[in-house]
């Protein structure tokens, strides 16, 4: 591949992820304390699966990178999410049983709340 189709590569690559906001640049979010530590805020999309990933940071000047840095990052559900995922995962059966008797009960109740007389 030469040089034009890699740029094309990368830019259409860069577009697809902003769009799923999987991607975005924020140099505002970067922290530079005594010119050596730095601190990073990220937001994580709630689309993004549960795992382990590898944060990669790089200090670019003018084109250039300087320094580049990984560090390893667990994503995982918490609060709410995190009771229904394990519930599901523990509890198969009955997480089911309950998902269908929700869903008939919402769908009587909508059915009474919007029934025309």
């Amino acid at each position: 591949a030469n040089q034009a189709q890699m740029a094309r590569f990368e830019s259409g690559l860069t577009d697809l992820y902003k769009r799923k906001s999987l991607y975005a640049e924020d140099p505002k979010a970067v922290e530079i304390t005594d010119g050596v530590l730095y601190r990073a805020h990220i937001r994580i999309p709630a689309q993004v699966p549960v795992g382990r990933y590898t944060a990669e940071t790089f200090l670019i000047s003018k084109g250039r990178v300087l320094a580049v840095a990984s560090r390893d990052v667990s994503i995982r559900k918490t609060g709410f999410d995190r009771m229904v995922a394990r519930s599901a995962q523990r509890n198969g059966f009955l997480y089911g049983l309950v998902a269908v008797i929700l869903s008939v009960g919402f769908g009587l109740a909508a059915g009474v709340a919007f029934r025309k007389d």
